[in-house]
């Protein structure tokens, strides 16, 4: 983990406790479950793979059932970085697809196709609070 991070100028600690876990000095990528709706996450510095995730879980409700709002709500704090999200998820549908992982796969088709939708709520609520509106 350690050499591949230093490979890409990024330091494992910073992303050790959101998105790796390691035991008996193996290292992998946390659990899709993981990235579930959870109140003491911060959605500041999420990056594309945890949003991803993420999102795909506000759709499937896990976020309160607030599906499209709740995926709208980590694209705007993801900010310009959201693009990203809806590429990986045209990747992961088609990862998950080959390996026959079908509800993994059905999240993240599930995400590619309401991208605009997202990307409009998050325009809306972005627009709305500016003007002092609320969500």
């Amino acid at each position: 983990a350690e050499a591949l991070a230093r490979a890409a100028n990024i330091e494992v600690e910073a992303l050790a406790p959101r998105l790796l876990t390691s035991d008996g000095g193996r290292v992998q990528l946390q659990p899709i479950e993981a990235y579930a709706h959870d109140p003491q996450l911060r959605l500041e510095g999420v990056s594309a793979w945890e949003g991803c995730f993420r999102m795909a879980h506000a759709l499937d409700g896990a976020l309160g059932d607030r599906g499209v709002a709740g995926a709208a709500e980590v694209a705007r704090a993801m900010g310009s970085g959201a693009g990203a999200v809806e590429r990986l998820a045209h990747i992961l549908y088609a990862w998950f697809d080959a390996r026959g992982d079908s509800r993994n796969a059905v999240r993240q088709n599930r995400l590619a196709a309401s991208w605009r939708e997202i990307e409009e709520e998050a325009s809306r609520s972005e627009r709305q609070g500016e003007l002092g509106l609320g969500r």
